[in-house]
């Protein structure tokens, strides 16, 4: 029961990162 919180708590920062280096990469063009 402990891995899919384990891969909740892994996804959820890289997911938070790859929105903001989106959002970094459109607001640089």
């Amino acid at each position: 029961m402990n891995e899919p919180i384990g891969l909740l708590g892994f996804l959820s920062p890289a997911l938070a990162l790859i929105i903001a280096s989106a959002i970094d990469f459109t607001a640089f063009f």
